[in-house]
């Protein structure tokens, strides 16, 4: 069996590794400085996605009484080289940055708004134009921990007036460079995975489909793939100061076929009832359609807990960005009462082939990705381990229905078709 060998470290990134072993003194300091100040652009970038830029900025310090090599080190990465580093360089150093201290210094008696590491934030945010800034974001959120472009802007970046600045700086780029692109948004339980009320499927089952579902939103209409980050997660699970929920919900969604995207969790007082949870999805909601005004989206939850009362004002508020609301039915809704929520602009689904039905008519995905839907869950179907041969005829049933529609609706376009059940 051949093993995977990890690309080579070029000699600046081995020599500034040599260097950071151990205690990092201040001739160490000045040689990575001169290292990287010296490098070739594409020695520079390259060498700033090898190292881990965390540990970098925890190394070189400014010294009282003595040079300011912290204050260098920012200067050249966020100003002086700003302009010749690509994507994830520039990605690589807001995180290394948030993984540090990004709160106000103290420069003798004088505070420096912001702290040195939030103005270098700001310098390389409002630095980066057009797509290389949805490029960027998307690739800060793409990490799939707690350091995303909402922790960024919302826990890190405490300084107002740096956040004014970038925050105009995100709108005018977004309102100048729309992408024409979705991205979904997603609750977790009972909507990705049965977990909490849906007993249709055994406990724990990643619903059949729901992956090719989340990816043919992303390709959307011209059936293009967008960035990576794009899915993203709302969901009313608590978020606390560690991270620790946060990093266990994506290791989660790894675990079960998720490789990129975003999570927004709620609060401790987020879980009183299905008023509050929908509040606090809404003020996750507000908040990411602030980072990204150049994206519209899509919004898919379950009928177990607030997501459609969430859905209702996400279409009321902002009717001309939220471009789909798709609502798992998990409690046994009545034909009466789907047809009430579709009134609304509300879809109500049983399966990810019946919510790819409701996309596909509403222009947001292709006949070939509903095909391929429709395929994914035919096969995800039928790898269940089943509770009962009643539960696994029961959700054949509901497919079938399904494959039904689907016939009715493409009627002979090109591309084979799914056979039911």
């Amino acid at each position: 069996m051949l093993l995977a060998v990890a690309p080579s470290l070029n000699p600046t990134t081995q020599r500034i590794q040599a260097l950071m072993r151990g205690h990092t003194d201040r001739a160490e300091e000045a040689e990575i400085l001169q290292l990287l100040g010296e490098a070739d652009p594409a020695t520079l970038n390259e060498s700033i996605t090898q190292l881990d830029m965390a540990d970098l900025f925890s190394d070189i310090d400014d010294h009282w009484g003595g040079p300011k090599n912290k204050t260098q080190l920012l200067q050249m990465l966020s100003q002086d080289r700003l302009e010749q580093l690509e994507v994830p360089s520039r990605s690589a150093i807001i995180g290394g940055l948030q993984e540090g201290w990004t709160r106000v210094h103290d420069e003798g008696s004088a505070k420096v708004a912001g702290g040195l590491e939030e103005q270098a934030i700001r310098n390389i945010i409002v630095g980066t134009e057009g797509a290389s800034l949805s490029a960027l974001k998307n690739s800060i959120n793409a990490g799939a921990d707690e350091y995303d472009m909402q922790h960024l802007l919302y826990s890190d970046v405490d300084d107002q007036g740096l956040l004014t600045e970038i925050f105009s700086h995100i709108e005018t780029q977004g309102q100048a460079t729309p992408t024409g692109q979705i991205k979904p948004l997603s609750d977790i339980d009972d909507t990705f995975y049965s977990n909490l009320k849906d007993d249709r499927y055994p406990s724990e089952t990643v619903y059949p489909g729901v992956l090719a579902f989340y990816d043919e939103l992303d390709k959307g209409a011209k059936n293009e793939p967008d960035a990576l980050g794009d899915l993203t997660f709302l969901s009313a699970r608590p978020d606390e100061s560690s991270g620790t929920i946060k990093n266990r919900t994506h290791r989660t969604l790894r675990e079960n076929g998720v490789k990129e995207a975003s999570v927004l969790l709620g609060s401790l007082t987020g879980l009183i009832n299905n008023e509050a949870m929908a509040k606090k999805k809404m003020e996750n909601f507000e908040q990411y359609k602030a980072i990204y005004p150049e994206y519209d989206f899509t919004w898919t939850g379950d009928s177990g807990q607030g997501d459609a009362i969430l859905g209702q004002r996400m279409l009321q508020q902002y009717p001309n960005r939220v471009k789909g609301v798709f609502i798992h039915n998990v409690t046994g809704l009545s034909a009466d009462q789907k047809q009430d929520f579709r009134q609304q602009g509300i879809r109500v689904f049983d399966t990810y082939l019946g919510a790819a039905l409701e996309a596909h008519e509403l222009g947001l995905i292709t006949s070939e990705g509903l095909n391929r839907v429709a395929t994914a869950a035919s096969n995800d179907l039928q790898s269940i381990t089943w509770d009962s041969e009643e539960q696994k005829q029961a959700r054949i049933d509901d497919l079938n229905r399904d494959l039904e529609r689907m016939r009715e609706s493409l009627r002979g376009p090109g591309g084979s078709q799914p056979r039911k059940l």
